[in-house]
């Protein structure tokens, strides 16, 4: 995948280093771009609208002839992780991180196709409950080992397999038919061995959200841009609805 996108980069750059075709091509771009995200966005939040879940947009944004450009949905590159994003944005997150980039609001060169995004899930009923963003640099500074301020209250659920390793299967508060007091305290890391099923409750650091993640594809389409606009240059913001 990184090699794809890398790919898809260089293709890009070559298109916008040509000075002659530079406004109308990405212009024409973005137009065909935006169009198809924001149905997506759209018919996406009216089926988590209906579900009482809280959701998020972004964009990767690259500064390039004196402005911010549009590249692409930053949530588009990996599955949905609120667990993760949350962790790094929302003051309060279920997995009890600091936050690292909390409340920034939108740039105010913040691009302008993004915000045509946001106004899109606005006018079938979202709200913009927060924002905020981050640069590249920073993406990559992120403190992995740091340990969560205090533990996860939902309970990890994992399959254990024949060589000792583990594949998780879910999180939550409750499992039907699992009498989980027997793990005790909320506050409490502890383990519930039922079979080839595990139960557990964790403290957590911020490299255990990095478990089943695509958030590594995102970090290398930002690290191919990096490298061709520079480091300083890349930038990602988001915006939370409900």
């Amino acid at each position: 995948q990184a090699g794809l996108w890398a790919r898809l980069v260089a293709r890009s750059q070559r298109c916008v280093d040509s000075r002659r075709s530079q406004a109308g091509l990405w212009a024409r771009l973005v137009a065909r771009s935006q169009r198809c995200v924001d149905s997506w966005a759209r018919e996406r939040f009216c089926l988590l609208a209906g579900k009482q879940m809280h959701d998020w947009i972004s964009s990767i944004e690259i500064f390039a002839d004196a402005t911010w450009m549009w590249f692409g949905h930053g949530e588009a590159l990996f599955r949905h992780e609120n667990d993760l994003v949350e962790s790094l944005f929302c003051a309060k997150n279920r997995t009890h991180f600091r936050p690292l980039f909390p409340s920034r609001g939108f740039p105010e060169d913040v691009n302008s196709d993004f915000l045509a995004s946001v106004e899109g899930v606005v006018s079938v009923g979202a709200t913009v409950m927060d924002s905020s963003w981050v640069s590249f640099e920073e993406l990559c500074a992120i403190p992995w080992n740091e340990e969560a301020l205090a533990v996860d209250p939902r309970v990890y659920k994992y399959s254990r397999r024949p060589d000792g390793s583990e594949g998780l299967l879910g999180i939550s508060l409750e499992y039907e038919g699992v009498d989980l007091t027997r793990l005790g305290g909320v506050d409490e890391t502890s383990e519930l061995v039922d079979g080839d099923t595990v139960y557990r409750r964790r403290r957590l650091r911020r490299r255990d959200l990095l478990e089943e993640s695509d958030f590594s594809t995102m970090m290398a389409v930002c690290e191919a841009l990096a490298n061709r606009y520079g480091t300083s240059h890349v930038r990602w913001v988001v915006a939370f609805l409900s």
